[in-house]
């Protein structure tokens, strides 16, 4: 059986205080791609769960076996559903790793849902995120994918209208971020950010909707680049080159590093990325919103 697993990136990411259990609490919209993981799923006649984890390099060991999320992810649903089962999980990783894209909980997500119909297993839907919560704060949200809104560590996630469908130029510089790093370095910093013109970038529900609806560019935030470009200032320098270039905006993902922008038509997009490539010698990928 195989199994795609979507990057996704944040069109808008405030920090609203930090639990005395050391998460964050977010508000923040996740938007998936199509730029997918390829994972293959077959049953052993063993209850053995193996996990091997490939790029285009080869065999990926530190993201191989039990240390990859998706073998938390297996184990977690056989013991919820006390199933005595294996799998052989083959993850071909076409979105980079660490940075900001959600690749590991996309990969987990896909994991629960491939291995639910693999093991013929009866479980509903809320069991299922009540899982994915325990594995991490983004995989409730790629349970469903498209468009939606995370609340909470993330992990509350409540859907959207979907945007009008658009380009999206994805760079990346090459490293990686650690996403616990970025937000204890955050936690100094409890004010949100009051850009000019605005009291803050708080949003509700409501007034998310309305601007993923209307203008979207208005929506666009991330707090997390408050200590991320300062710490890698490349980071910037490759948001001003796209706005400078032809993109309509441009933003980190996440934690990053990886930054998006988007494109009025492949010409453009195409365009950018030879310019960007040259300029920064990064990594690109030009895809569409699902």
């Amino acid at each position: 059986m195989k199994v795609f697993a979507p990057a996704k990136i944040n069109l808008y990411l405030q920090v609203l205080g930090r639990d005395k259990n050391g998460y964050h609490r977010l508000r923040t919209v996740f938007q998936a791609l199509k730029l997918y993981d390829e994972i293959s799923l077959s049953e052993t006649g063993n209850n053995r769960i193996e996990i091997a984890c490939f790029d285009k390099k080869g065999a990926i060991k530190a993201l191989s076996g039990k240390q990859n999320i998706v073998y938390k992810a297996a184990v977690l649903l056989r013991q919820r559903q006390k199933a005595d089962k294996g799998a052989t999980i083959r993850i071909k990783k076409n979105i980079p790793v660490a940075a900001g894209l959600g690749g590991g909980s996309s990969d987990a997500a896909a994991v629960l849902l491939g291995l639910k119909k693999l093991w013929k297993l009866r479980l509903k839907r809320k069991e299922l995120v009540n899982i994915a919560g325990k594995i991490g704060a983004d995989v409730p949200f790629f349970l469903s994918g498209h468009t939606a809104m995370g609340e909470g560590y993330g992990n509350i996630v409540t859907p959207l209208p979907g945007m009008k469908r658009k380009r999206v130029l994805l760079v990346s510089p090459g490293f990686r971020v650690r996403a616990k790093w970025a937000y204890d370095k955050l936690h100094g910093r409890p004010k949100p950010a009051k850009p000019p013109g605005l009291k803050n970038r708080v949003y509700g529900v409501n007034k998310i909707k309305k601007m993923i609806e209307g203008d979207i560019e208005a929506l666009l935030f991330n707090r997390l680049e408050e200590v991320t470009i300062p710490r890698y200032p490349v980071i910037g320098r490759i948001k001003d080159f796209l706005v400078d270039n032809g993109a309509g905006f441009s933003m980190m993902s996440g934690s990053g590093p990886v930054v998006f922008a988007f494109v009025k038509d492949e010409k453009t997009g195409i365009d950018l990325m030879k310019r960007t490539k040259k300029a920064f010698n990064c990594s690109s990928w030009l895809v569409e919103t699902e």
